[in-house]
């Protein structure tokens, strides 16, 4: 609550202030939607979050929102869906998975690794934003930045596994509340307001995310 949902107005308070802000880029995500009613998901579908985390993003992106229309604060939110590259957090998925490729470490999946997700590479994300901020997009516009990977975690292993050139260590243990079982955004409307689509597939992703791996786990970083 206190970062997703007050830093975030403190953040928006500061914004009606100024003078000369162009546009306020949120970084909204794919969790707004939890167990989505259709795939692949539109904007307009019906957010029900079912984690805490899902709740403040959602919260945040409303803020987002409602200081567009009542104060014109230029804001547009981007749902990220399930972003992976280099330089990631070594907390989060994909790092724990070549981090345990090169140095041969257990990888633990929470449930059966069948959950499907819309991986989405980092240098897409980045250019999502950086049209985000250059466009001139009506003010409290939202939109979903999604790979259309749509493979399960399992695929995605065995995906690993043959990039890596060795069998992986993966035990499976009880899944965790709050995770959905699917997620899959649409890209139509954010195609048709500032023409951006995916360019990197999971196969090109997952290698660049192993050679960083590769680079910095090998090197004893």
């Amino acid at each position: 609550l206190r970062q997703n949902v007050n830093a975030t107005q403190v953040l928006l308070e500061a914004a009606q202030r100024s003078s000369s802000l162009e546009r306020l880029v949120y970084a909204s995500s794919s969790s707004v939607y939890g167990n989505a009613e259709s795939y692949p998901t539109l904007e307009s579908d019906r957010p029900q979050p079912v984690s805490p985390y899902g709740v403040t993003k959602l919260a945040a992106e409303h803020l987002c929102s409602l200081y567009a229309s009542n104060f014109g604060v230029p804001t547009v939110s981007l749902r990220y869906f399930t972003v992976y590259g280099p330089g990631q957090r070594t907390d989060m998925a994909f790092t724990r998975f070549v981090r345990a490729a090169v140095l041969d470490e257990e990888i633990t999946i929470f449930g059966d690794g069948e959950q499907v997700r819309d991986f989405t590479f980092i240098d897409d994300i980045v250019a999502a934003n950086v049209l985000a901020a250059a466009s001139d997009v009506p003010a409290g516009s939202v939109f979903n930045v999604a790979g259309g990977s749509n493979v399960t975690v399992n695929e995605t292993l065995a995906t690993l596994t043959r990039l890596a050139g060795h069998p992986l260590r993966v035990k499976y243990i009880d899944r965790v509340a709050g995770d959905v079982v699917r997620t899959g955004g649409s890209t139509e409307k954010i195609h048709a307001a500032l023409g951006w689509q995916p360019r990197v597939d999971i196969e090109q992703g997952l290698a660049a995310h192993l050679a960083w791996g590769q680079a910095t786990f090998g090197a004893g970083v």
